[in-house]
């Protein structure tokens, strides 16, 4: 993990040459980590939700709300909100 990280991380800031805008923001990190994992598992959410040591549920949550690229699923760049006890 921390080795796709830090490539991830060089890979930007050599695009980004000084424009420090141009690095990935820790939710564009989040959202690529997520999408890394789901390959790496052949698309298996369970095993991704373990990997990161979250429910199901919860990774279902971050994958229904912002698209990601190249998957149809989505991810969310927020943690995942309590259910409502209205």
């Amino acid at each position: 993990m921390i080795k796709y990280l830090e490539v991830l991380i060089k890979d930007r800031r050599r695009a980004a040459g000084e424009d420090p805008e141009a690095l990935p923001t820790l939710d564009e990190l989040k959202a690529e980590y997520i999408e890394y994992l789901l390959d790496r598992t052949f698309q298996n959410k369970t095993e991704t939700a373990r990997i990161l040591k979250i429910s199901r549920t919860a990774l279902y949550y971050r994958l229904s709300v912002q698209p990601m690229g190249g998957h149809d699923s989505c991810v969310c760049l927020t943690s995942p909100r309590p259910p409502s006890s209205h």
